[in-house]
């Protein structure tokens, strides 16, 4: 006789709701997760952002009060609170979003030690250059994941980067659900007479890592032979530096800051190009709603998603370095071809959709849970049956490096 696992309880524990790319992921998660019969609470250290847009329906929402801003240690004291308020809420997975929330693990592994713990890797483990930059990332690495059980990551790349650094953490592929399920409307690109202006687009939150700054500084090398205009969407901690690059380059009629805008797909509809000049990426999920938009991306060398996406026909141009001369040179490049077909963007797109996504954490956390579960009942002498998936899957968590 056979007896079924309730499905567990998933805790997302975040900093706050700000309007980034990884909270917006974790949000689009939990939606899909409740319609799946999953019980999904949400802690947080504040309520800062704009929660009221993407918070799903059913989900229990926990926050600190009073509560903690972000700043270069908070993560730490938000680990401890956290851990502390949700302990009555006896989670079975608590799932930390991204890299960023990585610090939170030890405290919730000492509070809610029969509690499974799954980080996403939604950046590079490592992102500086030089022998001794990089030994100190490992280092520190190491601590940060002590109390992870398993590592989801967005990219097959990103996957096999960290089981390289990481021997003995059970890694799994789960792709981010960047598209909704919705059939796509293919809708024709929008023509472009010959000597009408180049608009480009760069889209996220100001902040070093997007390296938005390097984009003026393209805009400005192609003054005055190309006509070319930029919009950068997104807010962030760069605003100010950003608006003195402009004005030192005299680009006020060339560059425009629209702030956060939740309507990426209306910027997106207007644009031609999509430029990216990150330092490090993970799965930038911009450069899939452009490629859905008919919109192509010129990029650094920063992403395996990029990377692989650049190899499928007309979707993308990488550059051959991070210079301002690589990327015009891409820029130039990339005009020269046709813009992405939106059915074949779709159908390279497909494991990105979100049902695909949200399955594919459902089975990490549920043979997780089996395993937790195992382990219990032995201590307690009470054996339970799981199915043979269940069974299997928590007996060799790498069974399956991707997710179906």
């Amino acid at each position: 006789m056979q007896f079924f696992l309730p499905r567990p309880h998933i805790l997302i524990a975040m900093h706050d709701f700000y309007p980034g790319g990884t909270e917006k992921i974790a949000m689009t998660l939990a939606g899909a997760w409740i319609d799946m019969g999953f019980r999904v609470s949400i802690a947080v250290g504040g309520t800062s952002g704009e929660p009221d847009t993407h918070i799903p329906a059913g989900a229990t929402i926990v926050a600190l009060d009073p509560p903690i801003k972000r700043s270069l240690l908070s993560r730490w004291r938000l680990g401890r609170r956290l851990a502390d308020r949700v302990t009555p809420l006896r989670p079975d997975i608590i799932f930390l979003p991204g890299n960023y929330h990585f610090g939170l693990a030890r405290a919730f592994r000492r509070q809610l030690p029969h509690a499974a713990i799954v980080a996403k890797i939604s950046n590079p483990l490592i992102t500086r250059n030089g022998v001794l930059l990089k030994a100190v990332q490992r280092f520190v690495l190491r601590r940060l994941v002590n109390g992870i059980d398993a590592l989801a990551a967005m990219t097959p790349g990103l996957m096999n980067d960290a089981k390289a650094l990481l021997p003995d953490m059970p890694v799994r592929s789960v792709p981010d659900p960047f598209l909704a399920d919705m059939v796509i409307p293919l809708v024709p690109a929008r023509p472009r007479p010959p000597k009408d202006m180049l608009r480009l687009v760069c889209i996220g939150r100001l902040e070093p890592q997007k390296h938005f700054g390097l984009a003026i500084e393209v805009v400005a090398a192609m003054q005055p032979n190309t006509k070319v205009h930029l919009t950068i969407v997104g807010e962030g901690r760069e605003r100010p530096q950003l608006e003195r690059a402009i004005a030192r380059h005299g680009l006020q009629e060339h560059v425009t800051l629209t702030g956060y805008r939740p309507d990426v797909s209306t910027i997106l509809r207007d644009a031609d190009l999509l430029l990216i000049c990150s330092r490090y990426e993970g799965g930038p999920a911009v450069a899939a709603e452009a490629l859905i938009a008919g919109v192509p991306f010129v990029a650094t060398d920063c992403s395996h998603y990029l990377r692989d996406l650049a190899q499928i026909g007309s979707f993308g141009t990488l550059a051959a370095d991070s210079s301002v001369a690589a990327l015009v040179t891409a820029i130039h490049h990339q005009q020269q071809k046709p813009r992405p077909n939106i059915a074949d963007a779709a159908a390279a797109l497909s494991a990105n959709r979100l049902s695909h996504a949200a399955q594919g954490y459902a089975q990490l956390f549920e043979s997780l849970q089996a395993g937790q579960r195992s382990a219990a009942v032995l201590l307690s002498g009470d054996i339970p049956q799981a199915t043979a998936e269940q069974t299997s899957l928590a007996a060799n968590p790498h069974k399956e490096d991707v997710a179906a």
